[in-house]
C-alpha cells in the first residue's frame, strides 16, 4: 500500500527555496525509477506542507525519512527534520462479512 508522509514549515513568507527528502542519509527524490513521489506544497499564509508518497514496492517496513528544506528567505539551508512512517498490515482469519445485517470487526494491531 502507498503511504505519504508530510513536513509542515511555518514562519515563512514566501516558497521554500528546495525541498528534499531523505532515507539513511540517501536523497529518494531524485533516484530514477523512484518509488517516491515528492509533492514540494504551495505556500500558504506563511506556511507550507511537503509531503513524500512512498510507493508500495518501498513501503515495506518501518522507515525513518528526513524532510531537508531550503528558505534564503530565512536563512536556513538544509534544516532537517525527521519523519517517521510506520507500517501496518492486516490479516484476515476465517471471517465471513455480510451486507444483511450489522458487522463488528475487531482488529489487533502488532
Amino acid at each position: 500500500t502507498d503511504s505519504t508522509i508530510s513536513c509542515v514549515v511555518t514562519g515563512i513568507s514566501k516558497q521554500l527555496d528546495q525541498v528534499v527528502w531523505k532515507k539513511d542519509g540517501t536523497d529518494v527524490t531524485s533516484l530514477p525509477g523512484s518509488n517516491y513521489i515528492v509533492d514540494d506544497g504551495k505556500y500558504e499564509r506563511f506556511s507550507q506542507t511537503t509531503a513524500l508518497t512512498v510507493l508500495a514496492a518501498a513501503n515495506t517496513d518501518d522507515s525513518k525519512y528526513t524532510c531537508v528544506i531550503t528558505s534564503n528567505e530565512v536563512q536556513q539551508v538544509e534544516k532537517e527534520t525527521e519523519v517517521a512512517l510506520d507500517v501496518f498490515s492486516v490479516e484476515f482469519g476465517d471471517a465471513v462479512l455480510t451486507t444483511a445485517t450489522d458487522q463488528t470487526i475487531v482488529c489487533n494491531v502488532k
